[in-house]
């Protein structure tokens, strides 16, 4: 869960609805989307299916929406595992000293490959460029 619209790489705002928290607190949800993140190796991950709360202050990962998206979450001798549906690992997480299980991570954007020509005095040449466009159609984003 975020509430920070510039976090989702696209964003489905016909999904609706609430979330209780534990304190009986509740949130409308206003969208679903994909957030991307840097892993630690430089490659992109994805969390798909996060809903979008505008009120909501910190970003959330609930285990039970985890679990319902297919992801597989295993906690052991102190370590918390995500692995995503085709169980690559998304992120590892150690427990902190106050018992929680915080992930520092860096929300990032995609970045799609456009092939373009160029005419050079020589002839014509391809040329591979990035743009970091919101119409990138692998993730489905709209500006």
């Amino acid at each position: 869960m975020s509430g920070s619209h510039a976090a989702f790489a696209n964003l489905n705002t016909g999904v609706t609805g609430v979330v209780r928290f534990g304190d009986s607190s509740v949130a409308r949800i206003k969208g679903t989307g994909t957030v991307l993140f840097n892993y630690k190796n430089g490659e992109h991950r994805a969390l798909r299916n996060v809903y979008f709360l505008p009120h909501l202050t910190a970003n959330i990962i609930s285990i039970g929406q985890l679990d319902e998206g297919g992801y597989q979450v295993l906690v052991e001798h102190g370590v918390m595992r995500v692995r995503d549906e085709d169980r690559r690992l998304l992120a590892k997480i150690p427990r902190s000293p106050s018992w929680l299980y915080t992930l520092d991570v860096t929300i990032t954007r995609p970045v799609c490959l456009a092939h373009t020509r160029t005419t050079t005095p020589g002839g014509g040449t391809n040329v591979l460029a990035t743009s970091t466009s919101p119409h990138c159609a692998r993730w489905g984003a709209r500006s």
